[in-house]
């Protein structure tokens, strides 16, 4: 494994304040070889890192929106994944490999993202299909990429390597004359720009698999992504069922009641965990 410290950076908003000083708390635990960590987002949301402005990159949510033509709010899912392709060009002093991971999203065990041949490990989501409209818009932007991989690599928390980042933007401005963040935008499926119609996790995943298959290496955690309870006992009780990690989704708050209600919900946990392979 590197000996270079790995800065960690998320992107964050208001409603996942709480999730974060969490999400803080537990990735100084476990990520091994952990740097500095940063959190980017319009305003200061916790003291227990280092602060990064929207305001500091070239583009805005009111801009996409303008751009985009959207009517439904999706310009913050646009705009998150922009920050995250741009945070480690942008910061002062980041570490060259830069861990990007979701502020509601929590490190339950060690987990480190290079391995001891230099190769950066990447998570996926077995036996998910990957969503369509992801392939389309990195066909778009990158149309020499000729090969998907099968498995989606859209999740919490990825490596990214600046080397990297600034060789796929040099890519895409010098085929079109664009800059990268409005191309990233343009290259968007009309039909699919108030849905899902683009993934950083999933665009950045595949780059890596086609043009540097010789630096990546798929590793399996066993994350749990419908995290409802913000507290200590829950977390543990993920912990005890020996998770890597845990997520805690907004929109998850209101089955709160009906996953007490269920006594099911409960034992499903109990049953993933004995069938999981560790």
């Amino acid at each position: 494994m590197t000996k270079d410290k790995i800065d960690l950076v998320y992107v964050s908003i208001e409603k996942d304040k709480k999730a974060l000083e969490f999400a803080i708390e537990y990735a100084k635990k476990n990520v091994e070889n952990l740097g500095k960590i940063f959190v980017v987002s319009k305003n200061c949301l916790t003291t227990k890192a280092t602060w990064f402005s929207e305001d500091k990159f070239p583009f805005s949510k009111e801009e996409i929106k303008k751009m985009m033509k959207i009517t439904n709010k999706r310009e913050g899912w646009y705009l998150q994944q922009l920050l995250t392709y741009y945070s480690s060009l942008l910061i002062p002093n980041i570490s060259e490999n830069v861990l990007i991971s979701c502020s509601d999203s929590l490190f339950l065990s060690k987990v480190n993202f290079i391995d001891e041949k230099g190769k950066f490990l990447f998570n996926i989501f077995e036996n998910m299909e990957v969503h369509k409209p992801y392939l389309k818009h990195i066909h778009n932007l990158f149309p020499g990429i000729t090969k998907f991989q099968q498995q989606s690599g859209t999740c919490s928390c990825v490596i990214f390597n600046k080397s990297i980042i600034k060789e796929m933007m040099n890519k895409v401005e010098k085929r079109t004359g664009n800059l990268f963040w409005k191309e990233y935008l343009s290259s968007v499926e009309k039909k699919d720009i108030e849905k899902a119609g683009a993934s950083d996790h999933e665009s950045y995943y595949n780059y890596m698999f086609f043009y540097h298959k010789d630096k990546c290496k798929i590793r399996k955690l066993k994350w749990f992504n419908d995290g409802l309870f913000l507290n200590k006992n829950y977390i543990n009780f993920h912990k005890f069922l020996k998770y890597d990690g845990i997520s805690f989704h907004s929109h998850q708050s209101n089955k709160k009641i009906t996953y007490l209600l269920n006594p099911k919900s409960w034992l499903q946990l109990i049953i993933s965990y004995l069938k999981s392979e560790r």
